[in-house]
């Protein structure tokens, strides 16, 4: 599930895209494209998205694009009618929050509420029930480009409330209790964490004050050990870089994308490197880049394949130009291959998420489909023609 800062951006309708399954019509053919699908009931933005039972569930968010109207909708996306329901509201509006599945229960933590100031409060969904119950809030408030990841049951909070921190804490659900952990040990914002063997890998972010020129981008590389409650200073990113995506393929990290200059630098950097960590040897590893520059991208793992899609990029010499095109990496060759772009541009704190071998790219912008083709000669992407 993957979370970036927050800027001004128009409200437009928000929609879903997909990556159709390998079952359709057209499943000879070598192609890809995408399909637009029904938009969601409430328009909003800088929301959190979930799979449970199959069923893509969408909350709360911002209502605007000033940061002035934290909205509570819930809304669940059923694939197989191409439907919308809207569900119980989430019990306090708020937007640039986190959420993590617990047992088929949805569980929203910190952000920012109204009057953009940080909330610590944590609520639950349960969709056996279509209700969301208050629990304990946070020790502290948390909110926009902090990080929670799912060990043993119990949810761990790292990091930002909208500046660069190092807090940690952790949640557990038998007890509803918050807990204060040992800090990290850079204070950082706009990074990412992984789960290696039950340790929290926190890599790269920015440091320095938000919207000021000491924000740099960092490749500071540290791992949590929750059972001993200590942090581990690891090599740092061959690039130091802030609002790129990870994902771990066969116990290594893979990190992609994002900036590497000063994030308010009129010239910036988006960045198309791509680099792996390997934790049996220590090592950091640069790979084959993509195709395209891409800061704010999202990223899904498919049979072992890494797809980028969106962002933002230099087109056409121009940086943070939102991207619509799509991408995928094969580890076992170290190759890029450019697939279908999208109808529609996707930059900037939009969504994605898998059911079935179908990505769902959520955003303010477009809502279409797409799907992998396990038995092509490539293992590539097809479209379901309807």
């Amino acid at each position: 599930m993957r979370k970036i800062m927050v800027k001004i951006l128009g409200i437009a309708v928000l929609l879903i895209t997909i990556f159709l399954p390998n079952t359709c019509a057209f499943a000879n053919e070598e192609k890809t494209s995408w399909k637009q699908l029904a938009p969601m009931p409430t328009s909003s933005w800088i929301l959190q998205t979930e799979v449970v039972d199959g069923k893509i569930y969408t909350i709360a968010g911002l209502g605007d694009s000033d940061y002035s109207t934290p909205i509570s909708p819930t809304e669940v996306y059923d694939s197989s009618t191409d439907t919308w329901a809207t569900l119980a509201s989430m019990p306090t509006p708020r937007w640039g929050f986190e959420t993590e599945v617990i047992d088929g229960k949805i569980y929203g933590i910190g952000g920012w509420g109204i009057g953009g100031t940080p909330v610590t409060s944590t609520e639950v969904y349960d969709p056996s029930t279509d209700t969301w119950t208050v629990l304990a809030p946070m020790s502290v408030a948390q909110g926009d480009d902090f990080q929670t990841e799912v060990i043993d049951g119990k949810i761990y909070a790292i990091g930002s409330d909208g500046t660069c921190t190092s807090s940690t804490g952790v949640y557990d659900p038998s007890t509803d209790t918050w807990t204060i952990l040992s800090a990290m040990p850079t204070a950082r914002t706009a990074f990412q964490t992984e789960v290696i063997n039950g340790k929290i890998y926190v890599l790269g972010g920015y440091s320095g004050s938000a919207h000021n020129s000491d924000m740099k981008p960092l490749s500071s590389t540290e791992v949590y050990d929750p059972s001993t409650d200590t942090w581990t200073t690891l090599p740092p990113l061959i690039t130091p870089r802030c609002f790129f995506q990870t994902e771990v393929i066969d116990g290594k990290i893979y990190a992609l994308g994002g900036w590497n200059v000063n994030v308010w630098d009129s010239e910036g950097k988006t960045l198309s490197s791509i680099e792996v960590y390997d934790p049996s040897t220590n090592t950091w590893t640069t790979l084959a880049p993509m195709s395209t520059t891409r800061c704010w991208l999202q990223t899904e793992v498919i049979d072992g394949e890494i797809y980028a899609i969106g962002g933002e990029g230099i087109i056409d010499g121009i940086d943070y130009t939102p991207i619509s095109s799509t991408e995928v990496y094969d580890p076992s060759t170290d190759t890029w291959t450019t697939l279908a772009s999208m109808s529609k541009s996707k930059c900037f704190l939009f969504n994605s998420e898998v059911i079935d071998k179908v990505i769902y790219a959520i955003d303010e912008c477009s809502f279409e489909s797409y799907a992998v083709n396990t038995s092509s000669p490539n293992n590539r992407v097809i479209f379901r023609y309807n």
